[in-house]
C-alpha cells in the first residue's frame, strides 16, 4: 500500500479534502491494473471510482453512472444536513 501511495501522491489533496468538499466531488483513479467499477479497489485506494485502461473509451457513461450513484448516496444526507442547518 505504501508503494501505491508514493505513485499516486497527487491524489492526497483530493482524498484529504474537508468532508463538505469531499461529498461534492468524485475522485477517479485510472490504471492498467484496475477493474472498472471495482468497489473494493476503490475503497483500498480511498477513491470513489476506479477505471481500467481498457474501459477509458467508455469513460463518459462510467462517469455518468458514478455521478448518479454518488448523488443518490449523498443526496438525502446533504438534504438532512441542510434541514438541520449544518450546511
Amino acid at each position: 500500500m505504501l508503494r501505491t501511495w508514493r505513485r499516486i501522491r497527487s491524489l492526497t489533496p483530493a482524498i484529504n479534502a474537508p468532508t463538505d468538499q469531499r461529498r461534492t466531488q468524485i475522485v477517479v483513479l485510472v490504471g492498467a491494473s484496475f477493474v472498472t467499477n471495482d468497489e473494493m479497489q476503490a475503497f483500498r485506494h480511498s477513491v470513489d471510482l476506479v477505471i481500467g485502461l481498457a474501459d477509458v473509451v467508455n469513460l463518459r457513461p462510467v462517469l455518468r453512472r458514478a455521478t448518479l450513484r454518488s448523488q443518490e448516496f449523498f443526496g438525502p444526507y446533504i438534504d438532512a444536513l441542510k434541514a438541520a442547518g449544518k450546511i
